[in-house]
């Protein structure tokens, strides 16, 4: 029966493993195709405004200045967008890899909006996220214990572990609470 049980989980979890992969497949497609057409896009606007530049008046070098920057403005959001994306995918396979190791099995992973903090001078992107898991009260210890040092811009900063009576066939579970620091650089 537990062996049964034991196939059941690595199944799951081998599902949706897959379908992680399949996502960041699909997003890092996204992503690339996206990156070319806002290239393409500021290229461009580049060429229009080198040949304009020329012969156009003060009042219009001023508008195709704005245009540009408005351009700009809107590759950089797609950017750090894209870039989240990138951080929040690489982090969920992080998350199911030490799961793996810790023989707990992940029931949900909830990605916030992104904030900032401040260390010192640097000024650092922060991706909170939910996690909630199943197993042995001792692997969810070790796994809010892991979270916490093999990642090493992860920090836990909650964790609420629940253990149901002992009539109920539930599994002990664990809802974390855990925020990766990210320095985008500039």
């Amino acid at each position: 029966m537990h062996t049964k049980k034991t196939r059941w989980l690595v199944v799951v979890a081998a599902l949706v493993l897959a379908a992680v992969l399949a996502g960041q497949g699909v997003v890092q497609v996204r992503q690339a195709r996206e990156k070319n057409e806002l290239t393409e896009e500021l290229r461009h606007a580049e060429q229009g405004l080198s040949r304009l530049e020329a012969e156009q008046s003060p009042f219009d070098r001023t508008e195709m200045n704005e245009r540009l920057s408005d351009a700009l403005a809107h590759f950089d959001t797609a950017r750090i967008d894209l870039s989240q994306l990138t951080d929040s995918i690489i982090a969920n396979k992080a998350f199911f890899d030490l799961a793996a190791e810790s023989g707990v099995t992940l029931t949900e992973i909830t990605a916030s909006a992104e904030s900032s903090a401040k260390l010192g001078e640097v000024t650092l992107a922060v991706l909170p996220f939910t996690i909630g898991a199943e197993g042995e009260v001792s692997q969810l210890l070790n796994f809010v214990e892991v979270l916490n040092t093999d990642l090493a811009n992860g920090v836990v900063t909650a964790a609420k572990l629940t253990v149901p009576g002992t009539t109920g066939e539930r599994l002990p579970s664990a809802s974390i609470e855990l925020a990766i620091y990210v320095y985008r650089g500039g």
